[in-house]
């Protein structure tokens, strides 16, 4: 059951929202659709009785939204519609003295992410023991973040 559920951010880079994927979700006030929602399936939001309010992330269309919520049988009408930047942060990593690179890790904030596998190259006689965090703390290797915002993870080798 969903019923507890006040608002909803769906992450960057989902492109569709299944059929009946919230449906009956009573209780959900707002919801946030990335630019990357190309379909929503029917019934997504039906019977989501308290639903007024719905941000438009990023680049996204606010009309083409309107008309896939309309399409999907849901009623836009007396629902306030609005544009807002999308506010995902980066995570960078830095081998320190080790070699290679990760990917930078993009996360919507609110969302729990998962620290990706150190893929470094250790320094001679030396092993990967977790990432020193530009926030002060230490992570573990492949470790659950929570809104942890722009951080660079730096190698820690022992």
């Amino acid at each position: 059951s969903c019923s507890g559920l006040k608002s909803l951010m769906i992450p960057s880079g989902v492109t569709n929202i299944g059929e009946r994927a919230f449906y009956d979700c009573s209780g959900l006030e707002s919801v946030s659709i990335p630019a990357s929602v190309a379909s929503i399936g029917k019934g997504a939001f039906s019977a989501c009785v308290s639903l007024k309010t719905i941000h438009v992330r990023d680049t996204g269309d606010i009309e083409n939204v309107k008309k896939m919520l309309s399409e999907s049988g849901f009623d836009v009408n007396g629902v306030a519609f609005d544009y807002v930047k999308d506010l995902s942060y980066t995570i960078t990593f830095d081998a320190r003295d080790g070699k290679g690179e990760m990917m930078q890790k993009v996360v919507d904030p609110g969302c729990v992410s998962k620290l990706p596998p150190c893929t470094l190259t250790p320094p001679n006689g030396k092993r990967f023991a977790g990432w020193a965090c530009s926030n002060g703390r230490r992570y573990d290797d492949e470790m659950l973040v929570y809104d942890l915002g722009n951080v660079t993870m730096t190698a820690i080798w022992e």
